[in-house]
């Protein structure tokens, strides 16, 4: 069986699955871990919730809802750390930049993503010159880290609170979803477009409730064309969430389809965005949902979504959650690997109670 390293976070404790927890069902592996970092809060980093990035140099860097030194509404405003690999295979956490939750942002939910020169992107869920929340990058210079905001959403028409991460595209944007904002205050998915003076924000769709769906959480994702894909963790026909497609046209405006709404049995409620495989079919969980009646409103299940003649798309559920000691609320991002093997996470189930890694192999 291909073993593939996956990295989780457990109550603030920053740990390294050199292999692969299997969900019931399929064939069983050894497990092995070992912790890289215990978060300390207070000062320190706390409470990490989004996932990490590598630099070419192999060192970690991930963010944290709270820690640092400030306070936001009774509880620290979070940070951005470095976990660097050292000689031995040790590593050494540093905390590069703390939230002070004013005009800088607070609460980064999100992990980052870099670009070629090494310089850092994500979002905070609040502060910003509105407190709907910023989009920002880290650049590294001689006297360590500088944060700079990118935009600061205003909320009421525009964006607000995004929880998710960003996403290029071939020429530099940025694209990403927001829990709140836009015009009827549902969420939106806006994008970032540099020049010499700036990042200009546009919400390029403002979730309009019912079968368009509403609050998008997860990430989004970009295919070969420049279609994005993502979820609404609410909405659709019976108010589950759903799976959405934008297309971008020629005149700059982008036309959302619904590609699945979920009907709580077998599925509901996603709260991750998507993958994606080498043939075009989608990959995503939801948190809630599915025949098994063990968990409260349902365990979750994976599916898949697959290209249909005629351009539609089929729906599969690939394996329901919570079934002995199998992990349900699935609500982390899925990883692919090459050979099409499924990794991710649940916030609960498991032996032990406290969740699990899984994979799923193709």
């Amino acid at each position: 069986m291909q073993q593939k390293d996956s990295w989780i976070t457990i109550s603030g404790i920053m740990v390294l699955l050199a292999t692969v927890l299997t969900i019931p069902g399929f064939p069983a592996t050894p497990t092995s871990s070992k912790v890289l970092y215990r978060f300390k809060g207070g000062n320190d980093a706390g409470h990490p919730l989004g996932a990490l990035t590598f630099d070419a140099a192999g060192n970690l860097y991930g963010t944290t809802v709270q820690g640092g030194l400030e306070t936001c509404d009774g509880s620290p405003c979070g940070t951005v750390f470095k976990l660097a690999l050292k000689s031995g295979g040790t590593w050494s956490e540093s905390v590069i930049y703390r939230f002070a939750g004013g005009s800088d942002g607070s609460g980064p939910w999100a992990g980052l993503i870099s670009d070629s020169a090494g310089n850092f992107y994500g979002t905070t869920s609040g502060g910003g010159t509105s407190g709907g929340g910023t989009v920002f990058k880290l650049t590294s210079g001689s006297s360590g880290w500088t944060e700079s905001v990118l935009y600061a959403f205003q909320g009421g028409a525009d964006a607000a609170s995004p929880y998710d991460g960003l996403a290029f595209d071939t020429a530099g944007n940025l694209y990403g979803t927001t829990y709140g904002g836009g015009t009827p205050g549902n969420g939106t998915v806006f994008k970032l477009t540099p020049s010499s003076n700036g990042w200009t924000e546009n919400v390029i769709h403002a979730f309009g409730g019912g079968y368009d769906g509403i609050r998008p959480y997860g990430d989004l994702i970009l295919d070969a064309s420049g279609n994005l894909y993502g979820t609404t963790f609410q909405g659709g026909y019976s108010g589950y969430g759903v799976v959405f497609e934008l297309q971008p046209s020629s005149k700059g405006r982008w036309a959302k389809r619904t590609l699945h709404t979920f009907a709580d049995t077998p599925a509901g409620n996603p709260v991750a965005g998507l993958v994606m495989d080498t043939t075009g079919n989608l990959y995503g969980t939801t948190m809630l949902g599915a025949s098994e009646t063990s968990c409260a409103g349902g365990c979750g299940v994976l599916f898949e979504l697959m290209p249909a003649t005629g351009g539609g798309w089929n729906y599969k559920v690939v394996h329901e959650f919570g079934k002995g000691t199998d992990g349900f609320h699935p609500t982390g991002d899925l990883i692919l690997d090459s050979t099409g093997n499924l990794y991710g996470t649940t916030q609960a189930g498991g032996v032990q109670g406290s969740g699990m890694v899984f994979e799923i192999m193709k």
